[in-house]
């Protein structure tokens, strides 16, 4: 019997002590990208983008790819870094809590891109939207680094209040009022 969860408190002491624990480590991208390229016919840079989008989850990565998340990625990333009104604003926040079930992985676009754009200046070899390394250079060159730790910090709140069930519009609305504030 194989028991999984994400964390051991989720489960009865009573279960916990009579299991053994087994940790899975992430799949290194350059796994999920070999897969990716002769599982599922991708070419090298869109496996490369969307290997590194999944997490070292290849299943992730899989869905990720039928759902279209490179386009959606893309057109986050511009949404939010984009300057507009703030009418504008809160109409982004409603079309991303549309989303609803994908909005999890929205918001883990926002993060990835924020921090790479903070990691941009001391490891740029280390960034994960590799395919996007002249916004994230040009986003790294005007930006200050206590900004993006206050964007990165309330995209893992919004993160938290999503995950004990807040109410998707209002929590998007904060996100973006909190992004533009910082």
């Amino acid at each position: 019997l194989i028991l999984t969860t994400h964390q051991t408190s989720d489960l009865l002491p009573t279960i916990v002590s009579r299991c053994q624990r087994i940790r899975f480590r992430p799949l290194p991208p350059d796994t999920i990208r070999s897969l990716l390229m002769t599982q599922e016919g991708l070419e090298r840079q869109e496996a490369d983008v969307v290997a590194r989008m999944a997490g070292g989850s290849y299943t992730r990565a899989v869905r990720l790819f039928h759902q279209g998340w490179i386009a959606r990625r893309n057109w986050i990333i511009r949404e939010i870094t984009t300057p507009q009104a703030a009418v504008s604003r809160l109409a982004l926040a409603e079309q991303l809590a549309r989303l609803k079930d994908h909005l999890p992985d929205a918001l883990e676009c926002i993060l990835s891109y924020y921090r790479d754009v903070l990691v941009w200046r001391y490891h740029p070899r280390q960034i994960t939207n590799r395919d996007l390394q002249p916004e994230i250079e040009q986003a790294a060159a005007s930006s200050r680094a206590r900004e993006l730790i206050d964007r990165i910090r309330a995209t893992q709140e919004a993160l938290r209040y999503l995950n004990a069930n807040a109410n998707p519009r209002l929590t998007m609305e904060t996100l973006i009022l909190q992004l533009d504030a910082a």
